[in-house]
């Protein structure tokens, strides 16, 4: 269908959608009402989707769960005494719930297929380029906006209200994502199977969990393989080096905030040990020969 009209919505609390608060789930950002619609916003009023408020996300949409000083946490309607996940915890919540029945998100490392795999949704961070860019201060271009629903038809049918001229593609697109989603999935797709991962150790169970959903996709008649381990060197150029240190120079200064002392861990001196741009370009460039 062209659009999505009617549809209620709720943004997450840090996109900007005019004249509702835009603070980021963080005490420091109460003051913030925004008095234009952001991009997402534009994206879903124009397919005529109804925004019925603002949903939670954890503080600066940083970690995985919703735990803030704004508002109580953000359960999981599945299982309340768990988290919905984050930083798009809040949107999940509000599909499980029933609240909504389709709700956007933003992820960077997860922040989209953590609280929908938490909630038991569709929820997909799509390739760089296919959707827009949502942060103009992420020069590695990481984080991507994208949806998150009960169904892949409805996953999809968002994703195509969300899209619009990107870097990479102008829209319309000569084949939406809903009309992808409708067609039966051909069969013998080569699927990488990457059972370690560069950042830590991986827990047993979530391995099992992917090993079982490798071999329902061999019993689809897709072709699963092994794909070989993630070098740890992987900040390889200058470019990437600087992005990192950029990246820890921000973080340094967000842990340091008073709101957030209670998730440092013991060893992080914030001011101390990386105070520098020297000092944190020679940690990124430590890190990268790990």
């Amino acid at each position: 269908p062209a659009g999505l009209p009617g549809h209620p919505h709720g943004h997450q609390g840090s996109r900007k959608r005019a004249p509702y608060r835009t603070r980021a789930g963080s005490r420091a950002f109460s003051w913030v009402v925004s008095p234009i619609d952001g991009l997402v916003a534009s994206r879903c009023r124009d397919a005529g989707m109804t925004t019925v408020g603002k949903l939670a996300t954890s503080e600066l949409t940083i970690l995985p769960f919703i735990d803030i000083d704004v508002h109580p946490p953000t359960r999981n309607p599945r299982a309340r005494d768990r988290y919905a996940g984050g930083s798009s915890g809040g949107s999940a919540a509000a599909v499980a719930a029933g609240m909504l029945p389709i709700a956007p998100g933003s992820d960077g490392g997860g922040s989209i297929r953590i609280p929908a795999a938490f909630c038991g949704l569709v929820g997909f961070k799509p390739a760089r380029g296919t959707l827009p860019h949502p942060y103009p201060m992420d020069r590695a271009k990481i984080s991507a906006i994208g949806p998150i629903a009960k169904t892949v038809r409805d996953a999809a049918a968002l994703a195509d209200a969300l899209c619009g001229r990107t870097e990479h593609r102008d829209v319309p697109a000569a084949d939406s994502f809903l009309d992808a989603a409708s067609r039966t999935p051909r069969r013998g797709l080569r699927v990488a199977f990457l059972r370690t991962t560069p950042l830590g150790a991986v827990d047993p169970v979530m391995l099992r969990a992917a090993e079982r959903a490798a071999k329902l996709l061999e019993s689809m008649g897709h072709h699963v393989e092994d794909a070989p381990a993630i070098a740890p060197n992987y900040l390889s150029t200058p470019e990437d080096k600087q992005v990192a240190a950029d990246s820890l120079r921000v973080t340094r200064h967000i842990v340091a905030q008073p709101a957030m002392a209670r998730y440092q861990p013991q060893e992080w001196k914030p001011g101390a040990q990386y105070d520098t741009d020297d000092d944190l370009t020679r940690l990124a460039g430590e890190r990268s020969e790990e």
